[in-house]
């Protein structure tokens, strides 16, 4: 359990990373009754809110850790699988199934492959990523690329949010240092390199 007083903030530096709790909490439960009027059936909308409300916290926690832990991702990925199958078969509606499991599988696939090429992506994404795409392959491969291409979308614009938060924090320190300098002193390099962490699960 995070303390709300550290909710969103860098563990290290104790800046903030992500927004206030009330602004998430309010997100969430708006999402989540979008999802209540428009998913149905019912076990489908438990997968969905299931998803939401994992999101939420996968977004936070890989926030201020650059990790998603299996004691999150599992659950929810089995959650998930669980209330799928049993819409499926209550349903009598194999094919939303049948896309879903492969929806999963080849998301899963795609980033631990994106993850080997640039390095950036652990198994804690590709397993987050198989949890989007069996929601998402319930409504067919039109869904499964459209999220895709979403979230390279928003996964873009947060790391560019990151680096100039790095950029901007790293030349207050060097400003800081310069100031620093006693009179006459020789002006001495003092250089700090932002520690990019790489997710490893």
């Amino acid at each position: 359990m995070i303390p709300t007083a550290q909710w969103g903030k860098c563990p290290a530096c104790r800046a903030r990373v992500a927004p206030p709790p009330a602004v998430v909490e309010l997100a969430g439960a708006g999402v989540l009754g979008v999802l209540a009027l428009r998913v149905h059936p019912p076990l489908v909308l438990g997968a969905a809110c299931s998803l939401t409300a994992a999101g939420i916290v996968f977004a936070v926690v890989d926030a201020r850790t650059h990790r998603l832990p299996d004691r999150i991702v599992i659950p929810t990925l089995l959650v998930v699988a669980v209330l799928l199958a049993t819409a499926g078969l209550a349903e009598h509606r194999p094919a939303p199934l049948v896309t879903a499991v492969v929806g999963g599988a080849a998301t899963f696939t795609f980033y631990v492959l994106l993850g080997l090429v640039t390095g950036g992506l652990g198994f804690g994404d590709a397993k987050a990523g198989a949890v989007c795409g069996l929601v998402l392959g319930w409504y067919g491969w039109e869904a499964v690329l459209r999220g895709t291409t979403i979230v390279f979308v928003l996964t873009a614009l947060y790391l560019l949010a990151l680096l100039r938060h790095a950029v901007r924090s790293f030349r207050s320190r060097s400003r800081g240092t310069q100031r620093a300098q006693e009179p006459g002193e020789p002006l001495r390099c003092h250089t700090a390199r932002p520690q990019w962490a790489v997710r490893i699960q």
